[in-house]
């Protein structure tokens, strides 16, 4: 026991919920469900309401460093480093290629196998 005026075990078990937590949730219940009626009566509003609210939040956190050229150099290589690691098509179609022939081979070694 580390503090002496807090018990060891309040009398609860892990599983099983408090009393005030169960009654905090059903007077959350509430609430919740009126809005999400809310948002189903009416989504238009309810998308624009939440589009504005992104933008102004991209605004203002990205505001004081969307000018800077640290900024804009850090994306690019950002990019040139994500893009860089895309294989292209023609890798990708030879290994392909090359996974279909070995499954090929070993298709045919069982078949062999088991039907000779």
């Amino acid at each position: 026991m580390i503090n002496p005026d807090i018990p060891d075990d309040p009398g609860l078990s892990p599983d099983e919920p408090s009393e005030p937590a169960s009654v905090a949730k059903d007077k959350a219940q509430a609430p919740l469900n009126q809005s999400k009626q809310y948002v189903r009566d009416n989504p238009m509003p309810s998308v624009l309401a939440a589009f504005v609210v992104g933008l102004l939040i991209g605004l203002l956190l990205g505001r004081h460093e969307s000018g800077s050229p640290a900024r804009k150099n850090g994306v690019r290589n950002w990019w040139d480093t994500c893009a860089g690691s895309i294989p292209s098509s023609k890798d990708v179609s030879k290994v392909l290629a090359s996974k279909e022939a070995s499954l090929r081979r070993g298709a045919d070694k069982l078949r062999k196998k088991l039907y000779p």
